[in-house]
């Protein structure tokens, strides 16, 4: 198996840009799955402190960018998008009603499911905390030139949806 990250040279534990909670044992230096799962952890990390002064995190502000773009969804089809199960699918919503930033309605196709919808307060949130969340990203993704942060996004799209994703 071919592997751009085989011609990487590993990365030293005394390498400046690599915070000592996030140093990797010499064996897995230059692992696929080591390095992406540390890479979210990094991310997520510094979404969350981002967002924790309103005792909600990345999680909860990526259900109410899904919702702004498709208000109305089912809880179901929430978790789906979001790669979520059920449990966390219901806590986020559940977090997030009693916080009034999203309505429960019955959809009319299937009065056994609900419809979520954003309400004033939740739109009002995300509106200002995208730009904050959006200015993390860029921080985070700093350390890339422009030309090699849109080749890793088309990489991991491939990886994720498939060799004919293209990214935005």
């Amino acid at each position: 198996m071919l592997s751009i990250f085989r011609r990487c040279p590993p990365v030293p534990d005394s390498h400046p840009q690599a915070p000592s909670a996030f140093s990797l044992p010499a064996e897995f230096n230059g692992h696929l799955g080591v390095l992406l799962t540390r890479c979210r952890q990094r991310l997520i990390e510094r979404l969350d402190s981002m967002l924790e002064s309103d005792r909600l995190g990345i999680r909860h502000f990526a259900v109410v960018s899904l919702l702004e773009r498709a208000e109305g969804i089912s809880q179901v089809q929430i978790g789906e998008a979001m790669g979520y199960d059920r449990t966390t699918t219901m806590k986020l919503i559940d977090e997030l009603q009693q916080r009034g930033m999203v309505e429960r309605r019955r959809q009319h196709r299937d009065r056994r499911a609900n419809a979520i919808a954003l309400t004033v307060q939740g739109r009002q949130w995300w509106e200002s905390k995208k730009p904050l969340v959006m200015g993390q990203e860029a921080l985070f993704m700093a350390a890339l030139t422009p030309g090699e942060q849109l080749l890793l996004k088309e990489l991991l799209s491939r990886l994720v949806y498939g060799p004919t994703a293209k990214t935005s």
